[in-house]
């Protein structure tokens, strides 16, 4: 049939062209590299045109700025908060004024005060605490001697607890505890009341002078 190509026909001449492998070993096999089709330069002949690049923003979001002060801010005002929670009720830096706790506490020693303990429980005979001092408008260290409900008299250079000579290994050999002006007997503490003493009893302004403490004074323990 005219115009028909019998491939049969052809086939030997292709194989003749050809080039034949003569190595010992078949020729090695090389995967084809993908290519990408190039941009066709006259594309309005072929459709639409190419996507443009889109260009790259060097500066910063709009607003931004504003979002990191207003970060600055919180971050500012929650470390300002935690700080008052931590010193006003969990713990705090006490420095020891004078002389009235010698020989337990020395005059300008630091000391960590802890505000959360009486939180879990009620303060304890032989406590150091700071309280709120009612001869002054300051603080002061001392420590708890009667607590509420207790009969405490101070006779004979010592102390007595309802009617029991109270023992104070913390004090200096040969202290005596003298009553305060005006004491001539035993008191008896109300609820809530407790007598603190300092440990240097010739030179401390106590329950002595000012009387029993309600318990809101008492600010914190000194651990010791």
């Amino acid at each position: 049939m005219l115009g028909r190509v019998d491939m049969n026909d052809r086939l030997p001449n292709l194989l003749k062209q050809a080039p034949l492998w003569e190595g010992p070993t078949l020729p090695p096999l090389r995967m084809a590299q993908p290519t990408i089709p190039p941009i066709p330069r006259y594309w309005w002949l072929h459709g639409n045109p190419p996507p443009a690049a889109q260009p790259v923003s060097t500066s910063p979001p709009q607003g931004s700025w504003l979002r990191q002060v207003c970060l600055w801010v919180w971050v500012s005002l929650l470390s300002l908060l935690s700080y008052y929670l931590i010193s006003r009720y969990v713990i705090s830096a006490v420095e020891v004024r004078g002389r009235s706790m010698v020989p337990t506490l020395e005059d300008g020693q630091r000391y960590f005060l802890n505000r959360f303990i009486y939180l879990l429980r009620q303060p304890l005979r032989g406590d150091l605490v700071v309280i709120q001092d009612p001869g002054h408008s300051d603080r002061a260290v001392k420590r708890i001697i009667g607590l509420p409900g207790d009969l405490v008299h101070i006779h004979d250079g010592s102390v007595y607890i309802n009617g029991q000579r109270l023992a104070e290994p913390y004090l200096a050999a040969g202290t005596r505890t003298e009553p305060g002006q005006g004491q001539s007997g035993p008191i008896r503490l109300a609820p809530e009341m407790y007598f603190v003493l300092g440990d240097n009893r010739a030179c401390s302004e106590d329950s002595r002078h000012y009387g029993p403490i309600h318990r809101e004074r008492i600010i914190g323990l000194i651990p010791k």
